[in-house]
């Protein structure tokens, strides 16, 4: 899969992003994702997660299903902007190396994954809103990750990554889109 495919997978959530700073960023930081992220079932364990996401491609789609709960929770607690923003595009990215920086996956998640990301891409450090989106997705698996949540994106963050994980949510991602630009274009009349 080329770079430009792999950013075509998250079209619809990259235009929830208005910034263009930060989209920017997101889709480099996706460009350098390990080739296994696109491929993988969304639990190594087969644990967790609904079993529509338990087949290749299934990151991809608990990515998705991440996003839009974490773009709910902005509009709800109505955040700027640039606080959706930035939700969003930790969303997009948060898991790129959940099984490691490399291309190959290891067999299992690695805990405290989001420091993992931040490595992977410290070639983008000192591009602008860089360092506050790295510190979201370092937090986002909450009280099992070594950064514990404290800003309310992070905590954002962290309840969307738990409640797209749970069994029972399956979330029909195109029609979720559907819904969030229709709600936009009500709320600008």
């Amino acid at each position: 899969m080329d770079r430009t495919d792999r950013a075509r997978l998250f079209e619809n959530e990259l235009d929830l992003i208005k910034g263009t700073q930060i989209k920017d960023l997101v889709v480099k930081i996706l460009n350098l994702a390990p080739k296994y992220f696109w491929q993988i079932p969304s639990s190594s364990s087969g644990k967790w997660h609904p079993s529509d996401e338990d087949r290749i491609g299934g990151k991809v789609l608990h990515t998705r299903r991440s996003v839009y709960i974490a773009y709910h929770l902005a509009r709800m607690e109505q955040l700027t902007e640039l606080e959706r923003d930035l939700l969003v595009g930790a969303m997009i990215v948060h898991d790129i190396c959940c099984q490691g920086s490399e291309d190959e996956a290891s067999s299992t998640m690695i805990p405290g994954h989001g420091s993992l990301v931040q490595k992977k891409t410290k070639s983008l450090q000192n591009s602008p809103h860089y360092a506050e989106i790295m510190t979201i997705v370092q937090a986002h698996m909450g009280r099992w990750a070594p950064v514990k949540p404290q800003t309310k994106l992070e905590k954002f963050a962290h309840i969307a990554d738990y409640i797209s994980s749970r069994k029972a949510v399956k979330i029909d991602i195109d029609q979720a889109i559907e819904e969030i630009h229709k709600t936009t274009k009500r709320e600008k009349k």
